[in-house]
């Protein structure tokens, strides 16, 4: 299939806001989407929120992970490349001890939709790390991830468009990812609304008045949407006196659409944490 890897389209729906003035929209649906080719090229173009592959892992199979999880103890490029095989010890963990790759299933899954190669990013011959576990009990704020200004000088700084994927592992109560029909814009945007604390986070008044779609945290579903768009994690609902009860298990990696290389290597999908 041919991709349409490019600026965003800027398709200009409309939607009516809360209080009856109409919004420009560049998302023809709110509705998340089944895993196809046509969706992938849909979320890249920034013409849809999410995509969603319902059950990917089985209620039985996510508390398998979840418990090899808790049991698990352990900047620059060079530094991080150093730590990629102690990175993947608690991936083998999975492999041994539950009998499931995970990354190679969403891996195969996309190239099945895709038609294209899909691969872990790497340097030379040395390999990135991906399939990122999270063990989060508070928020997320609104940021983006766009590995072209993130990681200039690495594979991943050549590639042209950037999903992320994520299975939420255990079922929490609230805990919704919040995206925005709102893309990052570079160094404007991170002058006019980046916080000086934390530093990875923007300032609401950068989304405000752009429709948003909430993706619901289910245990099991493997997730897409475009990293590029602004996004948040909401807190999980707690009691006030057992606040530290809930805690969002996740794995996640990034998704880029690295385009054919001038000594005739095709466009591939490269995968990277």
């Amino acid at each position: 299939m041919t991709l349409r890897y490019g600026p965003t389209l800027g398709f200009s729906h409309q939607a009516v806001h809360d209080h009856g003035r109409l919004i420009n929209t560049n998302w023809t649906t709110l509705e998340d989407q089944p895993l196809t080719g046509k969706s992938v090229n849909d979320l890249v173009n920034n013409a849809i929120p999410t995509i969603r592959h319902r059950g990917f892992l089985s209620a039985d199979r996510c508390r398998d992970l979840v418990h090899i999880v808790q049991q698990y103890q352990i900047a620059n490029k060079e530094t991080y490349l150093n730590r990629v095989e102690e990175a993947n010890s608690l991936q083998k963990r999975f492999k041994e001890e539950a009998n499931i790759d995970i990354l190679a299933r969403v891996a195969a899954l996309l190239q099945e939709a895709t038609g294209l190669e899909t691969r872990v990013a790497h340097e030379g011959d040395r390999s990135y790390f991906a399939g990122l576990i999270r063990a989060v009990n508070d928020y997320i704020q609104i940021h983006s991830d766009y590995a072209p200004y993130d990681g200039a000088g690495w594979e991943i700084g050549k590639i042209t468009s950037q999903l992320t994927w994520n299975i939420l592992l255990k079922q929490v109560p609230g805990g919704d990812t919040i995206i925005y029909d709102r893309q990052w814009k570079g160094a404007a945007d991170d002058e006019a609304f980046r916080k000086a604390f934390p530093r990875y986070a923007y300032e609401p008044a950068g989304v405000q008045g752009s429709i948003f779609k909430a993706m619901k945290a289910v245990e099991g579903d493997l997730t897409f949407f475009n990293s590029r768009n602004f996004h948040e994690v909401k807190p999980c609902d707690k009691a006030w006196d057992r606040p530290d009860d809930v805690v969002r298990y996740t794995m996640s990696s990034f998704v880029g659409y690295l385009p054919g290389q001038s000594k005739g290597a095709p466009p591939s999908l490269i995968l990277w944490s």
